[in-house]
């Protein structure tokens, strides 16, 4: 299952509603410097039409005498006929480029005069009384320089926001994004810090100097179940120890008194003390996953050579592989170091070693392999279906075992949590020809590698 991103989203919705405000932002600075050329023409001509109907009793002022570039007027009484006009303008023209009701800004190109095209130009009408006379007036602007300036300035300046502004959103935006990213640092920190919660770290806790106010309450509900569980966990390994501590010295005690009955005991003697037997290695092996589970180890850790700790777990159990008439043995001379603890590492490897005692048919052979970061146990049992190679590693759980063979159902729990402890993984699988493989490896991840 994929999960979304919450840095990518969050920085997709800040970047995208950056850059639409700065898009929006700088569109509406070129529409304004677009528009500041049309806003003046339109106040000009304002100013024209008003200055014309004010000069019309004495006549067209001296900037309507002529020419090309000369402003042009025109002048209408109600019925429409024109009554006055600059030099030369098309009164008939201008009239038909009026707007409705004969007042409004519209647009007029004059008459051609030469072989080049007139330009449109802008043009006010507006209703002016003039002598107690109803008018219609019409004012067209003339060609003026200044607005060819003008409307260069406003073209560079736009030009000169695009330049500046297109670069400023993107490295604006990469550094609103680098920002976000430093800003969830925190939230990686905090998944680290989980990760790493376990049996070897269970101290560890999420709540930490700069923790946001969002994420604090979750941090600190959070910790608050990681402590409860620690307390519940330790209890459990507790009362676990404890149990089997004060078990072991009256099983002691009726071990000893069934030596001392010897032969008079009778003939149910032999099969209680194989049962006082299994009750004290079931006692041992519960203090033993209670330790390991705990990672409780006698002694510090130190630089050991797997192949020497093999040795040692067969030497130990060689004798029990003799009388269930197994064959136990170490394949090649391959070898490597490690840090860890002798004894845990030894109880590990022989509790595997003894798992595959147990579940191995008189006339069979457990062999031992070592390669460079890994040791595995094949015996010659029926094998572990694969739905239930998660289910043999839980407490007091034991599969079938030749010859009626009873188990405790702690060896590999404690060899799991042994393994887990010194940064290894156990796992099972099937040994070609039959039977299982438990492998205990120091890098896993070799093993998808080509």
């Amino acid at each position: 299952m994929r999960y979304p991103s919450l840095q990518r989203r969050l920085a997709l919705r800040i970047g995208a509603l950056f850059l639409v405000t700065m898009i929006a932002g700088i569109g509406f600075a070129i529409f304004r410097i677009q528009a500041v050329g049309p806003a003046f023409d339109r106040l000009s001509l304002k100013t024209q039409l008003d200055t014309l109907a004010a000069d019309l009793p004495a006549g067209a002022p001296p900037a309507y005498s002529g020419g090309e570039t000369a402003p042009i007027f025109a002048v209408w009484d109600e019925s429409g006929r024109a009554i006055a006009r600059s030099p030369g303008a098309d009164a008939a023209g201008i009239a038909a480029r009026l707007p409705a009701k004969g007042e409004g800004f519209f647009q007029y190109r004059p008459p051609a005069t030469g072989p080049d095209r007139p330009v449109m130009r802008d043009g006010l009408a507006a209703h002016r009384t003039v002598g107690g006379q109803p008018l219609i007036v019409a004012v067209i602007e003339g060609l003026n320089p200044d607005d060819e300036l003008l409307g260069l300035m406003a073209d560079e300046a736009t030009d000169d926001l695009l330049f500046v502004g297109i670069p400023f959103t993107l490295i604006a935006g990469l550094i609103g994004v680098a920002t976000l990213r430093g800003s969830l640092a925190v939230v990686s920190e905090v998944s680290n810090t989980a990760r790493a919660i376990g049996p070897s770290a269970p101290g560890l806790r999420l709540d930490r100097p700069g923790i946001p106010r969002e994420l604090l309450p979750l941090v600190q509900a959070v910790d608050g179940m990681v402590d409860r569980l620690e307390a519940a966990i330790e209890s459990q390994r507790r009362f676990t120890a404890e149990a089997a501590h004060q078990l072991r010295t009256p099983l002691a005690i009726a071990v000893a008194r069934l030596d001392q009955a010897g032969a008079d005991a009778g003939p149910l003697a032999a099969g209680l003390r194989g049962d006082l037997d299994r009750l004290e290695r079931l006692v041992r092996q519960m203090l033993a996953a209670a330790r390991a589970e705990a990672g409780l180890y006698a002694g510090p850790a130190e630089s050991l050579q797997v192949r020497a700790l093999a040795e040692d777990a067969v030497e130990a159990l060689l004798p029990l592989a003799f009388s269930l008439g197994v064959e136990l043995g170490i394949e090649g001379r391959d070898d490597f170091a490690l840090t860890g603890n002798r004894a845990a590492l030894h109880g590990m490897i022989a509790n595997l070693i003894e798992n595959a005692l147990e579940h191995s048919p008189r006339g069979a052979a457990v062999d031992i392999a070592i390669d460079d970061h890994a040791i595995s146990v094949a015996d010659s049992g029926p094998g572990v279906p694969a739905e239930l190679r998660t289910r043999i590693f839980e407490r007091f759980w034991s599969g079938t075992k030749p010859g009626g063979r009873q188990g405790s159902g702690l060896g590999l729990v404690i060899a799991s949590a042994i393994a887990r402890q010194h940064g290894a993984d156990l796992s099972v699988g099937d040994r070609p020809g039959g039977g299982a493989v438990f492998t205990v490896d120091w890098n896993p991840s070799a093993k998808d590698r080509p």
